[in-house]
């Protein structure tokens, strides 16, 4: 989804090699990242498993920084949500949050986001900014998109969201779960296609119960 942010590399994206680049430096990143956290990561590092100088890292992404932040981004990105939340807006809200629940869910429950997680928990009181980096990039954006889908169905009358800030927090609560908490302490391994799909529609049955209109003659519990 869209973050209103320009990509770091795209002020010297004008050859293919280039973009080539800077991928192989945002991989690169990646894996140093979830295997060292943000302080251990060099961006020495970072040019020697990439193939680069740290000229051309520079010269795609001004500092660690924002290296840390695009990474987090495509990771964002890399699971399938719409880059566009209010084109699912014309889907009914079961269909379109179930959608949303499958690739959040997805996300979260990956290998790379525990991990990425587990670092930000143990980084975060020594390097505060990096927390509000991994916030802004992903969960903040995730959240106000989803906030503006829950608004536009609630202007169609297809759903009754009085507040839905706090209903995009509940919706996100109901299925991060027990799950989320057993895989970051390494108590569960990670759940099959059909527990994810299972799960994410029992999270949209209980938040519809809440928010959906009711039917003409019919009165919400």
């Amino acid at each position: 989804m869209s973050t209103g942010i320009s990509s770091p590399e795209s002020k010297s994206m004008g050859r293919p090699k280039d973009l080539a680049k800077a991928q192989a430096i945002l991989d690169a990143a990646q894996q140093l990242f979830m295997e060292h956290g943000y302080e251990l990561t060099s961006m020495d590092a970072v040019a020697k498993i990439a193939g680069v100088s740290k000229l051309t890292i520079y010269s795609h992404f001004e500092n660690k920084e924002l290296l840390f932040r695009r990474v987090i981004e495509r990771k964002c990105e890399e699971s399938n949500m719409p880059t566009n939340m209010l084109q699912l807006a014309a889907l009914p809200p079961r269909e379109g949050l179930r959608i949303i629940g499958i690739n959040f869910v997805g996300l979260i429950y990956s290998q790379d986001a525990v991990n990425m997680f587990r670092i930000l928990e143990s980084e975060s009181l020594r390097h505060p900014k990096i927390a509000h980096i991994f916030y802004e990039a992903g969960p903040e954006r995730t959240i106000s998109a989803v906030e503006e889908l829950l608004k536009a169905w609630d202007a169609k009358g297809a759903l009754v969201v009085p507040q839905p800030r706090q209903a995009v927090n509940q919706f996100y609560s109901l299925l991060k779960g027990e799950m989320h908490m057993k895989l970051m302490l390494n108590l569960a391994s990670h759940p099959s296609t059909a527990w994810i799909e299972k799960h994410v529609d029992a999270c949209v049955e209980m938040f519809l119960c809440a928010y959906e209109k009711p039917r003409r003659g019919q009165k919400k519990p």
